[in-house]
C-alpha cells in the first residue's frame, strides 16, 4: 500500500491527539488535578478523565471526519522532496515570487543538513514543484545547527505599506 508519510503522521496524530488529554502519562495531569480540586475537593484522576471523556470522543470523531474528506478530496497528489540519506531538513520557507505573485507561487528555502560531510546547503525549490529540479544549491562549506522560526518579510512589509503578515 503506497500511503505518503504524511498522510500516516497526518492519521496518527487524528487517533493520537484527542485522547493525550485523558491518558494517565499526560505532563499536565497532576496540575489539572490540583486546579480541580480547588473546585471539587474529592476530584482525582478519575474524576478528570471521566469529565474528558465526551470531549474526547466528539474531537476524535470530528477530526477523524476530517481526516476522510480530506483523504478522499482527490486534490492533488502531495509532492515529497528526499534530501538523501543521514540528511536533515530545516524549517522550510516560502518566499513569493514578487509582490503580485499569486497564492503559492515563489520559492522555498530550507537549509539541509548533510551529516556525513559536516556540512549545509541552502536549497531553493520551486514551491509549484518541489519534487523537481532545485531552482538554486548554495553548498556551505560548514554545518548550520537547526534553523529556527521564520518569516519571509517582502519589499512592502520593509517598506511598511503593508503589516507583518500583509493584511492593509
Amino acid at each position: 500500500m503506497l500511503v505518503a508519510p504524511q498522510t500516516v503522521i497526518a492519521a496518527y496524530r487524528v487517533g493520537d491527539g484527542p485522547v493525550n488529554v485523558i491518558t494517565p502519562l499526560m505532563v499536565y495531569l497532576p496540575f489539572i488535578i490540583l486546579v480541580c480540586q480547588r473546585y471539587r475537593k474529592s476530584a482525582g484522576m478519575g474524576t478528570v478523565v471521566s469529565m474528558m471523556m465526551p470531549y474526547t470522543v466528539v474531537v476524535l470523531v470530528a477530526w477523524t471526519i476530517f481526516f476522510v474528506i480530506w483523504y478522499v478530496s482527490g486534490k492533488k497528489p502531495p509532492q515529497i522532496r528526499y534530501a538523501g540519506h543521514n540528511c536533515s531538513i530545516g524549517e522550510p520557507q516560502f518566499v513569493p515570487k514578487n509582490d503580485a505573485a499569486a497564492e503559492g507561487e515563489g520559492y522555498i528555502m530550507t537549509v539541509i543538513g548533510r551529516h556525513e560531510e559536516m556540512r549545509s546547503e541552502l536549497l531553493i525549490l520551486d514551491a509549484q514543484d518541489i519534487s523537481g529540479e532545485p531552482v538554486a544549491t548554495v553548498a556551505l562549506p560548514f554545518r548550520l545547527r537547526s534553523t529556527g522560526h521564520g518569516y519571509w518579510y517582502g519589499s512592502r512589509q520593509l517598506r511598511g505599506e503593508t503589516n507583518v503578515i500583509g493584511a492593509w
